[in-house]
């Protein structure tokens, strides 16, 4: 972890302790709760995969005045990218040509075709009309970039992104609850997103509805919020 991490770290940290400094000092406390969460971890990288521009040395992307022409579009978004077919016509040709390019590539852990994507968390496309036709995963560190002219690889001074799939244990975010409606002293461990919202709403005695997550048991109503 770098010094500039570590300083943010200590500033976040004392304005919790002024928070809760005010709390105790005005009373509040006991009818105040605090969650302190992220959406997500970071990972360190050194290494840009310019997807676009293996797109471009395979004729498959080309330059036209301001928004390029391309059979194919990899839109990056940090650990992973989203491979667009954006022409109709050659999908069927070009997915199964695309995976075994992106899978012998350097930097690119893996290729996950629409009918992996449910496994990884991620919408299919009966869905949304968003899907991507493939998702690549970039090996640790490495990330994808948005360049799509000069080299496929490019070496850069190490700093952090995210992005990666799901099941890196570097991705988890934190999560912390503190205060009113909050049993002490509890460990987690590992709790899926999906239960945040819910368990907001448990501590403002709200029942969510249609949900897919579910508040974690001993907060809010189960023990009686103030």
């Amino acid at each position: 972890m770098t010094s500039a991490s570590l300083t943010a770290m200590a500033f976040l940290d004392a304005k919790v302790k002024q928070i809760v400094d005010v709390l105790q000092r005005t009373g509040l406390e006991k009818n105040a709760t605090l969650i302190i969460v992220s959406d997500h971890g970071f990972r360190t990288y050194k290494y840009k995969i310019e997807a676009n521009v293996l797109l471009r040395e395979k004729g498959l992307l080309s330059a036209g005045g301001v928004q390029p022409v391309s059979d194919v579009w990899v839109m990056p978004e940090g650990g992973t990218a989203m491979v667009y077919v954006t022409n109709s016509a050659r999908k069927d040709e070009l997915v199964p040509e695309l995976r075994r390019m992106f899978s012998s590539a350097e930097g690119i852990e893996g290729v996950y075709g629409v009918e992996d994507f449910a496994k990884l968390g991620l919408p299919t496309p009966p869905e949304t009309n968003q899907a991507p036709d493939l998702v690549l995963a970039a090996k640790p560190d490495y990330m994808f970039g948005n360049e799509s002219e000069g080299a496929f690889i490019t070496h850069t001074p190490a700093a952090g992104t995210h992005g990666y799939l799901n099941t890196d244990p570097q991705m988890q975010a934190i999560f912390i609850a503190w205060g009113a409606g909050v049993p002490k002293g509890i460990r987690l461990g590992e709790i899926s997103n999906l239960d945040v919202a819910p368990t907001l709403a448990a501590l403002l005695g709200i029942e969510m509805k249609g949900v897919k997550g579910h508040a974690l048991k001993g907060i809010g109503k189960d023990i009686g919020t103030p």
